[in-house]
Order: structure tokens, then C-alpha cells, then sequence
């Protein structure tokens, strides 16, 4: 497979080395040298931040107490902005200023000079580009968002020099990201650069042009990023209230200035409400695929009070590649996408027809997610098994994953675990008969390796009762599987770490106890049933133990796995 992979892994290379040249000449001292221009005159608005804020946190901040990404640093009377970072992440979120919202919520004199004073540390420090992390094109769109919204706190009550310095890095911070935007990279931080251009124009005076070409500009990128279906390119669920918490409080700022907004936003936004509706299960976290952590609850609860529809969740997000079976409190989301190629796949995980399911309010089978912040499960960081097909529910053929991320040398930390090879024909069809919902879908990712097709049925119930599972593992053009030395099949499915599993009547079946008065039985006719440990990485600790079912077979002597999942009277 390594020489099949050759000629798209050099091609990938070279790719990934041109646009970090060009990005590099952008951020470097001597471009931002290019960047200087008058200040703009005047705000004249100030966005709403969505995100929840927390006053006593502005306490911490005044008593050098910066607690990010999971590392608390105490800077002992100095600015944040010179102390030594314990971690990138924690770095980046420092830059990012999204954490002035806590202050603009305390709302006192002394969060008023201790916001001038940080913002007076920070463009004194970093104006000529000197700290590329400072940079980085994805936070600093954060920071003049988070600047915009919270300029009140910012230039109020301030003299008329710190009000043109402060205008002065504005402009700077605009003609920065206009002319990064064209090389930026694919996905998220792309759209979130236009988003931000889209609210200085409207939040800056004498923009009219500006605001013409960033409404331009936001448009395409809308269209293009954000899929019929309402999920985004990335096919990562926990994207879409990132960019829904700024495209709402942007749709309200046209309001206020009178400005009917862009077609493309609003048909944005009325596609990306339901579409977060479709990845939520029973505890109002978002399904666990491709790099989904800890769902972000208060903010959920927000966005989801601009739903005007308040219908059930639509069960086909088919341009995602995804589908949502629904009965009776019962919900489960399954994968029938192939994964995304280039700089949006190294975030993509190798998670082909797996699923979740919840049962009311409770989760009962999982993904192992991602880590809310990587440095907390260092051990495992290096090769983010997370991204394995083992850390999913669904089949894994001899230990392999259904993509490839790494690559030997010196190029594994150039593509930084882009997919490099995976599924090229995912079939996914839809049944409704008898009031049941059926999904029956397949992948081809070990076909090139191992010459096995990995079919899935799941068949839930109409009173959402039971689920029916059928897993087949077969040739290409149907029949036995080939290779009978290369053909260890192990089904996993992982547990939430609050179910407790029981014994059950044999080794063909056990209980899962989701709470005293809920319980469900797994059963499984052609294979035993082995328990074994699992991990779940989507808490905020780093990492939770728990526990996996797992299936084991040789495909050439069993090529069809019957299971059922059944709610217990």
C-alpha cells in the first residue's frame, strides 16, 4: 500500500510546502511592513457575543490568573503576553481575547483599565508581527471579533490616543486578513476570516465598498463551505455552532444598521439550525465524529432559541454523509460518508459507518471522541489514536484503520496526519417499512489491502425498542472473503462511561444499565460476546476509562454478524 500512496503523498508534500512558503513571506516581519495605512475614524457598533460569560472570572484575570485550554498560569504581576506559555493551545487562546467577553460582563471600573491596559500590553508587544502564534490567520479573526464585540469596555471612558492606537491595530488587524484570505487554509479558519472582514465592514465607518466586497466575498464562502444539508465541508459536527455563535450576532448587526442581510447568510442560518438538531442525541451532546469533543451546552442552549422550526430533527443530512434513525426517545446517528481529502482531513477520523445511539436523555453507545485539549492525554497524543477505526463503533479488519494518516519520515509532520488513503465508494440506502427505519450501507476502504467489502444494516424498531444490527464482511464482487490469513474482524462498540454493564444469562448477551429503572440487552447469536477496556477522550478531564463490546471473527468463516440492542421491560 506504502507504493500505491507514494505519488499522492509527494504530490500532497509539495502542495503543503508552497502554501507555508507563501504564508511564511505574508507573516514575516518585512510583510507587515506592507500593511500599514490610516486608522479608520470611528465604530459604530458593537456586535453581540453569544458565547456565556462568567464575571468572577475577570477577578482572576486582575489577579494575574489565566486559567485556558485546561493550564492555569499565574503571572505574578506581569502581562500575560510576556510570561513563558505551557502550551500552544493555551497561547493561542490568549491572542485570541475571546475571554474579554467575562470581562465586558463584569462591567466595572476596574474590568474597564484592566481590558485597556491588555489591549495597550498587546499592540505594544505584537503590532510588527513579531510572534507568529500571535498571527496565526484562524486567531486573529478571533481577536477582531472578540475586539469588536467588546469595544465599548474597550474605548469607553479612554483618552482620544489609546482610542487611535486602538484604531490604528484595527486596520491593521483588516488590511492583515484581506490579504491573507486568499491563501488561508481550507475550511474553518477560511470562513472565519471572512466572517471577520464581514464585521469590521459593517462595524467600522466609510466601508461602504468594503462592505460590498466582504458581503461578496462571506457569500461564496457560505455557499461553498456549508452544504445543502446544513453540515459543513469538514463533516465535523462540532464546527457548526462555532460558526453559527458569529453568524447570528452578524445577521442582528445588519438589523441595527438597517441593512437587510445577505441572502446566503440568512439561507445559511436556516440550514445550520436543524442541521445541529440533526447531530444531537438524548443528553444534548453532539455525536462524536471527526474530532467532536465536549459540546459547549449553555452555548447550544442558545443558538437553539433562534430555532423558529421546533420540528423533529430531519433524519437524512445525506451531503454530510451522515444519517439519524428516531423512535420513541430512542436516536442514533451513523457515518455513511467518505472521509474529506487535503488540509480539511487532519481533523477527519477514520470512523466509516459507525454509529452512536442514546436512549432518552442517556447515551448508551459511543465514539471515543476527541480530547477537549490535547495536552491532557499526552501519552496518546503523539498518534492520536482517537482518528483509529478501533476508537469507533463499527468493524475493524486486522488491526488496520479504513484510512491511513501517518506516512514515514520526515513528511508524517509536514502533512500533519492528512488522510492519505480511505474509502472511495461509500453506499448508503434507506428503508421505512412497517413503521421501522432501516439504514444499509457499506465501504471499500479494505478492499485495496485485505479484498474485503464491510457491509452494516441497522434496523430500529418502531416503538424504539430494539435496534437489529447486521454486519458483513465480503468480496468485492460478493461471496467469502478471500484472503483467509488476512481477514481478523474485530465490531467494537464503545460504552458511555455512566453505563454499568451486568452479566447476562450467557456469553451470547449482557446487560447495559443506563440508570435503575432502564436497561438494555446486547445479543449476539454467531459470535461470543468479549468485554474489554475503552477509553472515552470527549470530557473535559482529558480522558474517562470505560468499557467496549467486541466482536471477534474471521470473516472467511463467518461473513455475516447478527446483534440486536433490546430496551428491557
Amino acid at each position: 500500500m506504502a507504493n500505491l500512496d507514494q505519488p499522492r503523498i509527494i504530490g500532497l508534500t509539495l502542495v503543503e510546502l508552497w502554501q507555508r512558503l507563501k504564508r511564511r513571506m505574508r507573516t514575516s516581519p518585512f510583510g507587515f511592513t506592507r500593511m500599514s495605512g490610516p486608522a479608520p475614524e470611528r465604530l459604530l457598533l458593537t456586535p453581540q457575543d453569544l458565547r456565556t460569560a462568567d464575571p468572577t472570572r475577570a477577578q482572576e484575570f486582575y489577579a494575574g490568573i489565566f486559567h485556558f485550554a485546561g493550564k492555569t498560569v499565574e503571572t505574578q504581576g506581569k502581562s500575560p503576553f510576556v510570561v513563558s506559555p505551557p502550551t500552544a493551545e493555551w497561547e493561542k487562546t490568549l491572542h485570541s481575547f475571546r475571554w474579554f467577553r467575562h470581562l465586558n460582563m463584569a462591567d466595572t471600573a476596574l474590568s474597564q483599565s484592566n481590558a485597556q491596559a491588555f489591549i495597550d500590553d498587546w499592540i505594544t508587544l505584537n503590532t510588527k508581527g513579531n510572534n507568529p502564534s500571535a498571527w496565526e490567520l484562524e486567531v486573529t479573526s478571533k481577536r477582531l471579533i472578540a475586539w469588536l464585540c467588546h469595544s465599548l469596555i474597550i474605548v469607553e471612558n479612554t483618552n482620544h490616543a489609546f482610542y487611535r492606537l486602538f484604531m490604528k491595530s484595527i486596520g491593521q488587524h483588516v488590511r492583515y486578513l484581506r490579504r491573507m484570505a486568499t491563501d488561508a487554509p481550507e475550511g474553518l479558519p477560511r470562513l472565519r476570516c471572512h466572517i471577520a472582514l464581514a464585521y469590521a465592514a459593517i462595524c467600522i465607518s466609510d466601508q461602504k465598498i468594503a462592505l460590498r466586497n466582504a458581503q461578496k466575498h462571506l457569500s461564496e464562502e457560505l455557499r461553498r463551505q456549508i452544504l445543502p444539508d446544513g453540515g459543513h465541508i469538514s463533516r465535523n459536527p462540532s464546527v457548526l455552532p462555532q460558526i453559527l455563535a458569529d453568524l447570528l450576532p452578524l445577521r442582528q448587526a445588519y438589523a441595527w444598521q438597517g441593512d437587510p442581510p445577505p441572502a446566503e447568510l440568512i439561507s445559511t442560518i436556516e440550514r445550520m439550525i436543524p442541521a445541529i438538531r440533526f447531530f444531537r442525541l438524548g443528553d444534548g451532546n453532539l455525536a462524536h465524529f471527526n474530532s467532536t469533543s465536549t459540546t459547549q451546552q449553555d452555548l447550544m442552549a442558545t443558538l437553539l432559541r433562534y430555532d423558529d422550526t421546533r420540528g423533529a430533527p430531519p433524519a437524512n443530512a445525506s451531503h454530510s454523509g451522515f444519517q439519524r434513525l428516531e423512535r420513541n426517545n430512542t436516536a442514533i446517528i451513523m457515518d455513511t460518508g467518505k472521509p474529506v481529502q487535503g488540509e480539511l482531513s487532519v481533523s477527519a477520523h477514520a470512523g466509516c459507518l459507525s454509529f452512536e445511539m442514546s436512549s432518552k436523555k442517556k447515551c448508551l453507545i459511543i465514539n471515543c471522541g476527541s480530547p477537549t485539549h490535547a495536552n491532557a492525554v499526552t501519552k496518546l497524543a503523539k498518534d492520536k489514536v482517537w482518528r483509529s477505526t478501533a476508537a469507533h463503533s463499527t468493524a475493524t479488519i486486522n488491526d488496520t484503520s479504513s484510512c491511513k494518516f501517518q506516512v514515514t519520515g520526515g513528511l508524517n509532520h509536514t502533512l500533519e496526519g492528512r488522510v492519505i488513503s480511505g474509502p472511495t465508494k461509500v453506499t448508503v440506502e434507506r428503508e421505512n417499512e412497517g413503521g421501522t427505519d432501516k439504514v444499509v450501507a457499506s465501504h471499500d476502504a479494505y478492499v485495496r489491502t485485505f479484498g474485503i467489502v464491510h457491509h452494516r444494516m441497522l434496523e430500529l424498531s418502531e416503538d424504539g425498542n430494539i435496534l437489529m444490527g447486521a454486519d458483513q464482511f465480503q468480496a468485492p464482487g460478493g461471496g467469502t472473503a478471500r484472503y483467509a490469513t488476512k481477514d481478523n474482524v474485530a465490531i467494537r462498540f464503545h460504552i458511555h462511561p455512566s453505563v454499568e454493564l451486568l452479566s447476562g444469562t450467557s456469553k451470547r448477551n449482557i446487560l447495559l444499565k443506563i440508570s435503575p429503572d432502564e436497561i438494555w440487552k446486547f445479543s449476539c447469536v454467531d459470535v461470543p460476546i468479549i468485554i474489554e477496556e475503552s477509553i472515552f477522550f470527549a470530557v473535559s478531564q482529558g480522558a474517562a476509562r470505560t468499557s467496549q463490546i467486541v466482536l471477534h471473527l474471521k470473516a472467511s468463516n463467518v461473513s455475516e454478524v447478527r446483534w440486536i440492542l433490546e430496551r428491557q421491560p
